[in-house]
This record gives C-alpha cells, structure tokens and sequence, in this order.
C-alpha cells in the first residue's frame, strides 16, 4: 500500500508541477500581452498628437500662403498703377 500511496503522490506532484509550468506560462502571456498593449496605446496617442500637430501645421501655412498671395496681388496692383503712371508723365 505505501508503494501505491508513493506512486500516486509522486503523480500528483507531477501533475502539480505541470499545472504551476501552465499557470506561469499564461501568467507571463497575460503580462507580455498588458505590455504589448500597453505600448500600442502609447503609440497611437503619439501618432495621433503629431498627425494633429500635422494637421495644425498645414493649416497655418495654407493661410500664410493665401495672405502672401493677397499681399503678390497688392504689390502687383501697385506696380500696374506706377506703370501707368510712369507712361502717362512720359506721353
């Protein structure tokens, strides 16, 4: 009887172990996974703040543009009348 109480604790122990190696092994796989998301969240919110960085960017430099093509236009209005100006003192 003590040889099969022996067998079956060692068994058992055995089965302990595999469940301890199991259990570990899915530990380890649930912190790598909370790492791994954890850090995609990171790089999303960081890819989304420069994409709106970007975004605030290109609309500041579309308006700059429109305003120095507002004053090329002025400027170019002011050099026609000079123009006509200087021909009409020269005829």
């Amino acid at each position: 009887m003590k040889e099969t109480e022996a067998k079956a604790y060692i068994y058992l122990k055995s089965r302990l172990r595999q469940r301890q190696r199991l259990y570990d092994f899915a530990l380890t796989d649930y912190v790598c996974s909370s790492l791994v998301l954890s850090v995609l969240k990171h790089e999303n919110e960081a890819l989304s703040n420069a994409e709106k960085r970007a975004s605030d960017e290109v609309h500041s430099l579309s308006e700059r543009v429109q305003r120095l093509q507002a004053s090329l236009g002025t400027i170019q209005s002011a050099k026609e009348v000079r123009e006509e100006q200087v021909k009409l003192q020269n005829s």
